[in-house]
């Protein structure tokens, strides 16, 4: 239904872990409106879990402009579990090629 703008105010809205997590693998769906919403929670996201999942979602959701996010994700994070989900993003994606890695 892409009701994107509908799912990222749920998010915001919910204390609930679980169902972030739901908000998050449905977003997949939505296409590169998701990968909109995704990328804002893979940016601001406290719980590391989540942001991983949000990250790892981008790929999967694609977009445009897609690999260089994943990239300055990567680049930008110190966090080891971050940094392999960025590049499990980019394989989803189809960016593992990239070199800025």
């Amino acid at each position: 239904m892409g009701a994107t703008a509908q799912l990222q105010a749920l998010y915001k809205e919910s204390k609930s872990g679980d169902v972030k997590e739901q908000i998050i693998n449905s977003l997949i769906a939505a296409g590169p409106k998701g990968a909109e919403v995704l990328g804002t929670i893979a940016a601001i996201e406290q719980d590391p879990d989540l942001r991983r999942r949000a990250i790892r979602n981008l790929g999967i959701s694609g977009g445009p402009d897609l690999a260089p996010k994943l990239v300055s994700t990567y680049q930008n994070n110190k966090d080891p579990d971050t940094k392999k989900a960025a590049v499990e993003a980019l394989f989803l994606a189809g960016d593992a090629h990239d070199s800025s890695c």
